[in-house]
């Protein structure tokens, strides 16, 4: 019989797998070496790194400045040795590629060894950039708040880095990955707001702090905005995005005891954390999926208590998300904390929550794994499951998601029929017991609705 740790690993679909080493084309010569070495050799001395020889005022220094004020062309590649580095600094350059000495090295399957580490605000002034491989701690962060609608920051890619023990706090206006500025006044309505930073990836991190900071924050996203395979284990939010549009995939994350800093922190009025939250999004039709991802021992936020938020705003402010869909699929919510929403005599333990002025917002909320019945989707528009567009319904985990009971002893759960509104739901999903890949499948009115491989 399967156990149950091993359920949830089959059942999020496979996360990116880890390694303790980089492979061995990650060790080719870089452009530049930044090494605290450099500091105390004269020119032309030599420093050897990971098998190759730099020259000290040529090729190697001290400072990502000098390496720029030496005539770093565009694209190049700037390797950072073990160290520590506590001032700010810029990157200029676009398309400058800065390798940590983890570069391409997974933290989560052993110790990387010895680190590049960043305990300032590195900010990045150039489109194309990749940060790569280092550890972030203390004040230690990336941020953009200059670009804008008429220069956006293009191309940013945050991969294979570690933040740990942060200590910025609490704040909408710092984040491990900050980028964007955030409106909240009539001008989110605009494409001023929702056209600063085009294309992100945010990839194979790992986030934790014991304050209720927020680890990622991006304002004005448009283009492709990618969030896979990170980590997050405790902090505050770790994805919260405003004034965004475009396509936004968030796939086979971690989210894991998400919230009890904010509590412990006594935040004011707002108790606990979201673990994904879009303010004033879908200025132009969107799509954001979140999907195969494992959410556990979080609290929710605020009076609503839900993980997932998705506001449009309120009175002059608003964004009305019209022609977007929200698509929360294949994801495993479990051990939420019993933390509810009372709305007269009924609670509600929100695992989303949409407001009513959503207009023609569609969230697609099925086939995803919970551990008990009550957890609830607020305000979900019905569609595909019915064509009720425009009518809104709180729906439960036993009406939308597969359920998984503790007790059970066969290899797939079978969800008994359902009827939501006009519409008769059967679900249910195995496991190949060979390859280990999990097929969903739902059905609706005696037809296939639809079927998934993960």
């Amino acid at each position: 019989m399967l156990t149950d740790s091993l359920r949830r690993s089959l059942s999020v679909v496979s996360m990116t797998l880890v390694a303790c080493a980089a492979p061995a084309w990650a060790y080719e010569k870089a452009d530049f070496l930044v090494s605290p070495d450099a500091s105390t050799m004269g020119a032309g001395e030599t420093i050897y790194y990971q098998g190759h020889s730099y020259t000290t005022g040529t090729t190697a220094f001290a400072t990502l400045s000098e390496v720029e004020a030496a005539g770093a062309p565009q694209g190049c590649t700037v390797a950072f040795a073990p160290g520590t580095w506590t001032s700010a600094f810029s990157v200029n350059t676009e398309g400058m590629t800065l390798l940590g000495a983890n570069a391409w090295i997974d933290s989560r399957a052993c110790d990387r060894g010895s680190a590049s580490v960043i305990t300032a605000n590195v900010k990045v002034n150039a489109s194309g950039v990749t940060i790569n491989g280092f550890d972030f701690t203390g004040g230690g962060r990336v941020t953009n708040t200059t670009c804008s609608s008429e220069s956006p920051l293009e191309g940013f890619t945050f991969i294979f880095n570690k933040a740990y023990a942060t200590t910025f706090g609490r704040s909408n206006t710092k984040a491990v990955v900050k980028l964007g500025t955030i409106y909240s006044d009539a001008t989110a309505a605009t494409a001023s707001a929702q056209c600063q930073v085009r294309d992100v990836t945010i990839a194979h991190n790992t986030f934790a702090s014991d304050e209720p900071n927020h680890h990622v924050l991006i304002a004005g996203a448009f283009g492709a905005t990618t969030i896979e395979d990170n980590r997050f284990n405790t902090g505050g939010q770790p994805v919260r995005m405003d004034n965004s549009s475009g396509e936004v995939s968030i796939r086979h994350n971690s989210f894991k005891n998400i919230g009890q800093q904010a509590i412990d922190a006594g935040s004011s009025g707002n108790p606990g954390d979201f673990c994904l939250s879009f303010n004033r999004c879908g200025y132009t039709a969107s799509t954001i999926d979140i999907v195969s991802n494992d959410f556990a021992a979080n609290t929710g936020q605020g009076t609503l208590y839900p993980m997932i938020r998705f506001f449009p705003g309120d009175g002059t402010n608003m964004v009305t998300p019209d022609g977007s869909r929200v698509n929360i699929n294949w994801n495993d919510f479990r051990k939420k904390k019993p933390m509810l929403y009372a709305d007269g005599a009924q609670s509600y333990n929100y695992i989303y929550y949409v407001n009513k002025g959503h207009g023609t917002l569609v969230s697609d909320v099925r086939f995803n794994q919970c551990d008990t019945t009550n957890y609830c989707y607020g305000f979900v528009p019905l569609e595909p499951m019915s064509t009720a567009n425009a009518t809104t319904y709180r729906v439960y985990a036993d009406q939308s998601c597969l359920l998984k009971p503790s007790s059970t002893t066969v290899k797939g759960w079978y969800k008994q029929n359902v009827a939501i509104g006009d519409v008769t739901v059967m679900q249910s999903f195995d496991i190949d017991p060979v390859t280990g890949d999990v097929y969903f499948i739902q059905v609706r009115h005696g037809r296939h609705f639809g079927v998934h491989q993960g």
